[in-house]
């Protein structure tokens, strides 16, 4: 019976078994958006864009906690999103932040992040 007991409060208490240190550490990724720009500011007209932005992105964790993470990241991307060849500010945009994560199990986080572009 006493096995039966800890058996069940184990599978009712995922959180209780979270592991914040598990995503503790650096991460880099180079990402790929697919992106439809449409821009009005061509003269008359507008004009639709349909291509892909690459960025890379790195981003650093430490637990606080058992569950708790904080973080940083930046984002850098490699195309553009300006559609007219006239806006200098949207060439290679540069993206940075902060993020406080919450691990609910051993392999399973939620963040949320906070940034400035």
């Amino acid at each position: 019976m006493k096995k039966m007991a800890i058996l069940l409060w184990m599978l009712l208490s995922p959180a209780a078994f979270a592991q914040s240190q598990n995503f503790e550490g650096f991460g880099l990724s180079i990402d790929y958006s697919l992106n439809s720009i449409t821009d009005k500011s061509t003269p008359g007209d507008s004009a639709t864009s349909r291509s892909g932005v690459p960025s890379i992105t790195a981003d650093a964790y430490r637990a606080i906690n058992d569950q708790w993470l904080i973080g940083v990241y930046g984002s850098y991307d490699l195309g553009t999103t300006d559609t007219s060849g006239t806006d200098p500010d949207a060439h290679n945009p540069i993206e940075a932040g902060g993020k406080v994560g919450y691990a609910f199990t051993e392999k399973l986080m939620a963040y949320v992040k906070l940034g400035y572009s």
